[in-house]
């Protein structure tokens, strides 16, 4: 829009040269020449300006929905990295339990639970790592994005990702870790 109005020149002149071969009694046969000059009534400047003014404000607000959907989306896959590295926690104590009862059985010895336990504190800590960071990135994402009203972007974002990981806490719990 800006671009079609900048093309417009705000002046517009035209110029005419013919030859006339008769003439009359008020004109003689020769060359006529005439020059029109068209005056604009307005400014477009102004036009331009508003012009201007609507696309970068339309640049902006498209600059900001993607970043924001670009930070939740972000989120979401934190809270993803969450449960996989919780459930993997999981798995790692019930290995851990199954060890424990295999070595009471005389199944296995003593020995074999060093790496399970190992394996155990491992993804606990990943776990731990992995809560942090989404507590962190959803705290930081309702401050950035939420103004005055950020507690309530805190808990709509924790509801967003609550829809698509059921398993997620509450965001009392999240501030808790």
């Amino acid at each position: 829009e800006a671009q079609a109005i900048g093309r417009q020149s705000g002046w517009k002149s035209e110029l005419r040269l013919a030859a006339n071969a008769r003439s009359t009694q008020e004109q003689a046969a020769g060359l006529d020449a005439g020059v029109t000059l068209t005056i604009p009534l307005f400014d477009q400047r102004q036009e331009l300006e508003a012009a201007q003014a609507r696309y970068q404000v339309a640049a902006l607000s498209q600059d900001l929905r993607q970043r924001l959907t670009a930070d939740i989306a972000a989120l979401v896959t934190q809270a993803g990295a969450v449960i996989d590295s919780t459930d993997q926690a999981a798995f790692q104590r019930d290995r851990l339990a199954y060890a424990k009862q295999a070595v009471e059985e005389g199944r296995e010895t003593a020995d074999s639970l060093w790496p399970v336990a190992k394996a155990v504190r491992d993804a606990a800590q990943a776990a731990a790592a992995a809560e942090q960071t989404y507590a962190v990135q959803l705290e930081t994402l309702a401050r950035t994005w939420g103004g005055g009203e950020w507690t309530r972007l805190r808990d709509l974002l924790a509801a967003h990702v609550r829809r698509n990981w059921p398993s997620m806490p509450s965001p009392a719990a999240v501030s808790s870790w």
